[in-house]
């Protein structure tokens, strides 16, 4: 173990910079061009054999040792939709577009990880698949390496992953027995009424105060019909609708993100999001979906 320390440590300064260079040109989900170009170059620095896909834009490297077990290593490339406001000089150069969830760092131990177990291969009793995921924050991007068979040939028995985190001081791990991270399902919801002139609202049906019983109702979800000591999060991020300020609203979109940390809470919160957002439109005239 401390001979696996003393090389994560040789490799400080190197890694900083790496997670440097990944910074300064994040990418959205399934265009990861240029961070899967930079990955390949610091693959082939370190000599690992990898493939690519056709597809999309994921990477896999592995160690192949012909051994009964096979271990994956996981990290995520992907960046956030999000202007980076900071002055350092690895700030992004792609307008709007930021590495603000950490996947930068995640990328950035992985390609140490390949470094570390490709210069100590000879004694590994395992083989190893380091799997660069993209489109984490978008479609679910380990469908596409999992459909490529990244799991298979040889058969993956075990799969580590992590996420940084701003509340755990740096050096040190957090662990937890079953699960730590949550699932998340994207929301969508759409609001159908009737427009008209606002100085007759009677004649149509108003998008935006129907929006607005939904938007209430979901937050009983949470509140009253989950255990409370069962985690879930509902949180709606994003509302569109609207033509003029005289005018009935005949439309209006909803987004969000559903987490839970139990799959029966998860299929269960789902189903009365989609009941809540029927029932109240119903009950208001509307059509929701």
């Amino acid at each position: 173990m401390n001979n696996v320390i003393d090389k994560i440590k040789n490799l400080k300064s190197w890694l900083i910079d790496v997670r440097r260079d990944l910074h300064k040109t994040p990418e959205l989900g399934l265009e990861e061009f240029l961070t899967k170009e930079k990955i390949i170059k610091y693959l082939e620095e370190i000599g690992i054999d990898y493939t690519t896909y056709p597809n999309h834009t994921g990477v896999m490297a592995y160690i192949n040792k012909n051994a009964k077990t096979t271990v994956a290593i996981r990290a995520d490339i992907d960046a956030l939709p999000i202007m980076e406001a900071n002055n350092k000089s690895y700030k992004s150069i792609h307008n709007g577009k930021m590495h603000a969830c950490g996947h930068d760092a995640h990328t950035a131990i992985l390609i140490g990880s390949c470094k570390v177990l490709y210069d100590m291969r000879d004694e590994l009793d395992v083989n190893v698949k380091f799997l660069f995921q993209p489109a984490e924050e978008t479609v679910g991007g380990a469908k596409l390496l999992i459909k490529d068979c990244c799991m298979e040939n040889p058969k993956v028995d075990y799969t580590i992953g992590l996420h940084v985190m701003p509340h755990i001081n740096t050096g040190m791990v957090e662990l937890q027995y079953d699960s730590m991270s949550a699932s998340t399902d994207t929301v969508n919801i759409t609001i159908e009424g009737k427009q008209c002139h606002g100085a007759y609202p009677h004649q149509g049906i108003d998008s935006i105060v129907v929006a607005g019983y939904v938007i209430c109702a979901l937050q009983s979800i949470v509140s009253r019909n989950i255990d409370p000591t069962d985690s879930v999060v509902l949180s709606l991020g994003l509302i569109n609708g609207g033509i003029k300020e005289n005018v009935i609203c005949p439309k209006v979109t909803i987004s969000g993100t559903l987490r839970a940390l139990n799959s029966d809470t998860r299929k269960y919160a789902k189903e009365r999001i989609k009941e809540i957002v029927d029932f109240t439109c119903k009950g208001l005239g509307a059509l929701g979906s």
